[in-house]
């Protein structure tokens, strides 16, 4: 049963992840500010808000999801990632490759944290069964 609900919650992670990237979508293209100053914007806070609350699974489908996005709607920005002179492909590449390992990073921050908090755990009950050992013994 445990494991079943496990399966489930994984697949809504996917499902809220594509929800995530359809909501940067729909703002790219219904902002002008986004559109024609900040058009990856979007994207990258919706793979990033997937990463952190989701998972690196559904992140990398946003970062994926958002890479065929960005080929398809291409307009030629000029601007911080991509030059006015590269092609949909070369930019949609390299917001992908931008996108995963931003999702690497804070996948990897995630999990060294979250073993940093089972360590703890683990010696909050090593130091309770001390105590424990120690009255026992007085």
């Amino acid at each position: 049963m445990a494991e079943l609900r496990k399966d489930l919650r994984r697949g809504l992670d996917y499902v809220l992840g594509v929800v995530l990237f359809l909501l940067a979508l729909i703002l790219t293209s219904t902002s002008a500010l986004f559109r024609s100053h900040y058009p990856y914007l979007a994207y990258f806070l919706a793979s990033i808000a997937a990463c952190y609350w989701l998972g690196l699974g559904p992140a990398n489908l946003v970062a994926v999801l958002s890479a065929i996005a960005i080929y398809v709607t291409f307009s030629a920005p000029s601007g911080l990632f991509v030059s006015a002179t590269q092609t949909p492909i070369s930019a949609a590449v390299i917001i992908l490759f931008l996108m995963l390992a931003i999702n690497w990073m804070i996948g990897s921050l995630k999990s060294s944290r979250d073993r940093l908090a089972a360590e703890r755990e683990r010696y909050e009950r090593l130091a309770e069964s001390r105590d424990l050992l120690y009255r026992e013994l007085q």
